[in-house]
């Protein structure tokens, strides 16, 4: 459970800068450089993510179940999934509506996939993981919200759709196989 506690507050930690901290992270960017601090930035990320991801996968073998999921809950779950999916999508999809709307899709995504995931896992090592995501993603987007937003580039009808296409692809992609492939546990019984 070290790896999991470590990966985790470190790659939480790299992207709390902005929040707590964006005065030096301004200090820092404006030293390093735009490009240089989004490589200082993207390898600090990356190296606790493997980190998180290992100690997860360690921490599965020690976990104690905490609670036992409602299995009425479920069917919730599956919709905030696909909704989360939709809007990751979006926020990769240029003039979309969803994107021009909600202006963080990311961190409601992050909020939706954490809430599906502790609905359905009641493992203490599942129940941390996705507890400290949901607590970041909500920071975060009231951190967001409380800035000047950004201009909003003009929204396309078609690229709306679009979103919504590729949003409940990936979904699918991810239910019927790549969950399985990447994290080893089928969402599915088989």
């Amino acid at each position: 459970m070290i790896a999991l506690l470590l990966g985790l507050a470190g790659f939480l930690g790299v992207h709390c800068v902005r929040i707590v901290a964006p005065e030096w992270r301004q200090t820092l960017r404006a030293r390093l450089g735009v490009n240089g601090w989004k490589a200082l930035y993207s390898v600090l990320a990356a190296g606790f993510f493997v980190l998180l991801v290992r100690g997860f996968v360690q921490a599965r073998s020690e976990a104690s179940l905490l609670w036992v999921p409602a299995p009425a809950l479920r069917q919730v779950a599956w919709l905030l999934l696909a909704l989360a999916m939709i809007l990751l999508v979006a926020t990769y999809v240029p003039r979309n509506a969803i994107r021009a709307r909600l202006r963080h899709p990311m961190l409601v995504a992050t909020a939706l996939w954490s809430t599906a995931h502790l609905m359905m896992s009641g493992k203490s090592h599942a129940v941390l993981l996705f507890a400290a995501f949901l607590t970041w993603s909500v920071a975060a987007l009231v951190s967001a919200m409380r800035r000047t937003p950004e201009p909003v580039v003009p929204a396309r009808f078609p690229m709306s759709l679009l979103t919504i296409a590729a949003g409940i692809g990936v979904y699918l992609a991810m239910v019927l196989w790549l969950h399985r492939w990447l994290i080893g546990v089928a969402p599915l019984p088989a």
